[in-house]
């Protein structure tokens, strides 16, 4: 869909709920914003599809106003990584229409698990089952770095027995269990036992040819409790360059949106903001953006044709327990959880901070809040949020998405009773 389309079809991002949706200077006919609908022969996201098409406003307002992108050029916006494996994406790059990745906002991979969280822990061994691309170096070099959770990826049963069976010969009695294809912290099990992996197996694992594809991850399983997760973004949108901190917000297993400091690339950290939104720790902020830069950096060097405009790494901070003889020791955990090259949660926070930081140029960081709310409360505005989408999704039923910059330096999103933080 093109940018100047968007006005046209702008009362269906409301899904009928209302016809008061906060649209404004839809219509640039200078640029095009196209959404790119990723075939995977499974229908989009409802929530996130109309969110994606909202974002591609949004930057296609960026354009108009600050400029960062040939005039005339095509600006893609896709709803998930962009696999070169499959020929329909291959056009883009031999047509010329994606030359950089300031042409795009998301990734681009070459081999289909690449784009997963799968790519987070080496093989049980160099001769076990993988797909055609598969870097050991990359992933090995994560683990004697010990960048991530003790852990491994596995693509046959075989494999996933031998994974088991490793991690619980050193002590650890509870493995999680993650499909990489899934979001929003869905699709994880935990499993303590050789009878309830069997049991997993024979109830989870139907499909051999998605696992022999994608894979499964087996790591260390963390307490839930005083569990934090950060994450750092590096963002590109045409010639502009941000990155992001921020915390989680979660309740009742339901991501509830992050309130983010958006920085400007290269400039220093601003503790007053981080403090705002629940990253106390100066030392602990810089940490985690080496930690990014690291894995970046290893990136490049093993799997350089990973191209991203939007880079996120998930980073943990967690107890886990180890056994011993008997005897019971809690480790503390601060390691790589997973990465994203497309669309996330908090990119709304992520587009509307970085024109906020255009629109002022002498500041060099903002806050920024994304909200999704569920049932009775996705129909509840809240004043100063921007609207992206309120509807019935087909997976998560009643939900909204709403945006808000914090031009004072506030970012704390509310939380109610018994909503725990997750820190991005």
């Amino acid at each position: 869909m093109h940018y100047q389309d968007l006005e046209v079809s702008s009362s269906s991002l409301w899904d009928g709920q209302s016809n008061s949706v906060p649209f404004k200077n839809l219509v640039i006919p200078e640029f095009k914003v196209e959404t790119l609908v990723i075939n995977t022969n499974k229908p989009p996201v409802k929530f996130a599809y109309y969110r994606n098409l909202r974002i591609a406003a949004k930057i296609g307002e960026i354009f108009q106003r600050f400029g960062g992108i040939e005039q005339g050029k095509t600006y893609y916006v896709a709803d998930k990584t962009i696999v070169l494996e499959l020929k329909e994406n291959q056009k883009l790059i031999e047509d010329a229409l994606i030359e950089s990745e300031k042409d795009f906002f998301g990734g681009i991979v070459a081999r289909p698990h690449q784009s997963t969280k799968a790519i987070m822990h080496p093989l049980v061994s160099r001769e076990a089952v993988c797909p055609l691309g598969w870097s050991h170096e990359f992933s090995e070099e994560l683990a004697q770095r010990n960048l991530v959770l003790p852990g491994f990826t596995v693509f046959s049963t075989d494999d996933l027995r031998i994974a088991f069976k490793e991690l619980y010969n050193k002590g650890v009695y509870q493995i999680r269990l993650k499909d990489p294809l899934a979001f929003l912290g869905m699709s994880q099990f935990v499993i303590s036992s050789f009878q309830e992996l069997e049991q997993f197996i024979s109830d989870k694992i139907a499909d051999q040819g998605k696992l022999q594809q994608y894979g499964l991850v087996v790591e260390e399983n963390l307490h839930p409790e005083d569990l934090k997760t950060y994450s750092a973004s590096f963002i590109t949108v045409g010639s502009h360059q941000i990155q992001c901190l921020g915390v989680q917000r979660f309740s009742q297993g339901l991501y509830r949106g992050t309130d983010l400091v958006i920085m400007r690339t290269g400039k220093r950290i601003l503790p007053k903001l981080l403090a705002q939104v629940g990253i106390f720790n100066n030392e602990d902020a810089q940490a985690i953006i080496d930690k990014a830069l690291l894995f970046r950096a290893l990136l490049n060097k093993h799997i350089p044709e990973i191209k991203t405009a939007r880079f996120n790494l998930d980073i943990v901070s967690g107890i886990a327990s180890i056994y011993s003889n008997g005897t019971c020791e809690e480790v503390l955990r601060f390691a790589l959880l997973e990465q994203s090259f497309r669309v996330g949660g908090a990119s709304p926070g992520e587009i509307w901070g970085l024109e906020s930081l255009l629109s002022y140029p002498d500041v060099d960081a903002v806050c920024a809040s994304t909200y999704y709310r569920y049932g009775d409360e996705a129909y509840q505005t809240v004043s100063e949020e921007e609207i992206l989408y309120c509807g019935v999704d087909n997976r998560f039923g009643p939900i909204s998405i709403s945006v808000k910059v914090h031009q004072s330096g506030r970012g704390k999103g509310e939380r109610k009773k018994g909503e725990r933080e997750r820190v991005v």
